[in-house]
């Protein structure tokens, strides 16, 4: 668990105690970020996973049973999911669409979303687009290293590219980004 100070940084409450943010996909990332205000700080733990099985509807079952017990373990007030965004300009956002990724990743967020839903915690879907423009994954994980450098975080954690998406839209969320 990381503890980041606000103290004196220019930031925007996200308005609620815990939130999670989740990078969506078949490796899915999570970043749970629990306010304290007596001292101004974010606790931030993350979690992540890889959906199993043999079939696509086994891997959805699978990764849905998973985020739905991080869920219930963290039990948080509002989840950002990242939903899917087709850029008709990016060849890897067309070879998504033509290998039905982005069919699967919409499923999954479904899911998800579901999952928020039965268990009475509210969701919100973010495009890449509203959090990161048009950053690539090298570019968003300089900038994550940076916001951390910027809050007295000098050991910046070793974190799967999944997580450092999460924790963007995290940082982005707090207009840290």
């Amino acid at each position: 668990m990381l503890r980041l100070n606000l103290f004196g940084k220019e930031y925007r409450h996200p308005g609620t105690k815990r939130f999670f943010t989740t990078d969506t996909g078949m490796n899915t990332g999570i970043a749970n970020w629990e306010y304290n205000a007596v001292m101004d700080s974010v606790a931030l733990t993350t979690s992540q996973f890889t959906a199993r099985g043999k079939t696509l509807e086994d891997k959805l079952k699978n990764a849905w049973g998973k985020f739905e017990e991080v869920v219930q373990t963290f039990s948080p007030d509002i989840v950002y999911l990242e939903s899917q965004q087709f850029w008709s300009q990016s060849v890897e956002s067309v070879a998504s669409a033509g290998s039905a990724d982005l069919f699967k990743l919409s499923y999954l967020t479904g899911g998800y979303a579901n999952i928020c839903d039965s268990n009475g915690v509210g969701f919100k879907l973010i495009s890449p687009n509203r959090w990161k423009g048009q950053m690539g994954k090298e570019a968003t994980k300089r900038r994550v290293e940076r916001v951390f450098r910027s809050l007295g975080v000098n050991e910046i954690p070793k974190l799967n590219g999944h997580v450092i998406d999460a924790i963007g839209i995290g940082f982005s969320l707090l207009e840290l980004l």
